[in-house]
C-alpha cells in the first residue's frame, strides 16, 4: 500500500475513500437474467439472512470462488448434467471444486460428484462429506468407466497428463 497526497479536484470532481477493495478474474459468464441478479445479491450479501458484515473481507476473498462455482453448477443443470450419471471434479481440493461439490450435495436433482485429487489431500476431501467417492489421481481407474460421467477439470489438463503418465 502506498500513501499520496489528496489531488486537487476539478470542479465537478469527487473524492471517494476505499475502505476494502477485492478484484477477481475468470473465464466464466456470470449467468443472465434473473441468475444474474441473484448471483449479484449473494455476492453482496443482500437477502442473505445469514449476513454478517463482520465477514466482509472473507466474503471478498471467497464469494467470487463461490460464484465461479454457482455458475458451474447452473451450466451443468441447464444441460440436464450432459446426460451424466456422475460428475468427477479433478483439483477436487480446491476452493472452487469444494463450491461445486457443495451446491452439487444440496441439489436432489445432481448426480454423485466423485473426487479425484493428490494423496496428500484424501483425507481432508473425504472429510467435507460433499463427494460420493474419494480417489488419488494414481487410483484413476477404480472410478467405474462404465457409468457416463463428466469431468470437470478445475486446474486444466491434469486428467490427460495423467493418463499419458499411465501409458
Amino acid at each position: 500500500m502506498t500513501e499520496h497526497a489528496i489531488p486537487v479536484l476539478k470542479e465537478g470532481g469527487i473524492l471517494l475513500r476505499i475502505d476494502r477493495f477485492a478484484l477477481t478474474a475468470n473465464n466464466i459468464t456470470y449467468g443472465r437474467g434473473r441468475r444474474e441478479i441473484r448471483l449479484l445479491e449473494l455476492l453482496s450479501g443482500r437477502g442473505d439472512p445469514h449476513y454478517d458484515p463482520s465477514m466482509d473481507d472473507e466474503r471478498m476473498l471467497l464469494f467470487p470462488i463461490y460464484a465461479t462455482s454457482f455458475c458451474l453448477h447452473d451450466f451443468l443443470a441447464d444441460k440436464h448434467w450432459f446426460g451424466a450419471q456422475q460428475i468427477i471434479i479433478l483439483s477436487a481440493s480446491s476452493k472452487t471444486a469444494i463450491g461445486l461439490a457443495l451446491a452439487l450435495a444440496d441439489d436432489a436433482g445432481a448426480p454423485a460428484a466423485s473426487a479425484l485429487t493428490s494423496p496428500a489431500h484424501l483425507t481432508m476431501v473425504r472429510g467435507l462429506g460433499l463427494y460420493s467417492s474419494v480417489h488419488a489421481y494414481t487410483d484413476i481407474a477404480s472410478i467405474d468407466a462404465s457409468v457416463p460421467a463428466v469431468i470437470v477439470d478445475m486446474s486444466g489438463n491434469v486428467l490427460r497428463t495423467r493418463a499419458r503418465r499411465q501409458d
